[in-house]
């Protein structure tokens, strides 16, 4: 059972974001709404920049999550933690490339 709460981030980053992103940004067309996105100061500061910023969310989502997959495969196999600290260095990793994300993401904008 910790395996499938393990992988949750991964799961998120690699499936979820980006189809979601992908889905509603047709609907969208690419408007600036405040429902769902990637919203910083930058990234709604004109139509250009909500565009990039979401193709590079989806895009980055794919590295992250291959990223958060592989933290909990190793974590679990190589490192031979507890569950207790399995689930906490998996959260620690997923909020760790969150803000690395988001900070990422807003160093490409204009």
């Amino acid at each position: 059972m910790i395996w499938f709460i393990g992988l949750f981030p991964a799961v998120v980053f690699l499936f979820v974001l980006p189809i979601l992103e992908t889905e509603l940004g047709k609907k969208d067309r690419y408007r600036t709404n405040s429902v769902y996105g990637f919203r910083s100061t930058k990234a709604v500061k004109n139509a250009e920049n909500w565009r990039k910023a979401q193709a590079i969310v989806r895009n980055s989502s794919f590295v992250f999550g291959g990223c958060q997959l592989l933290f909990t495969l190793l974590s679990k196999r190589l490192l031979q933690w507890s569950d207790d600290w399995f689930l906490v260095g998996n959260t620690v990793v997923f909020f760790l490339l969150i803000v690395v994300q988001f900070f990422w993401i807003n160093s490409k904008l204009d």
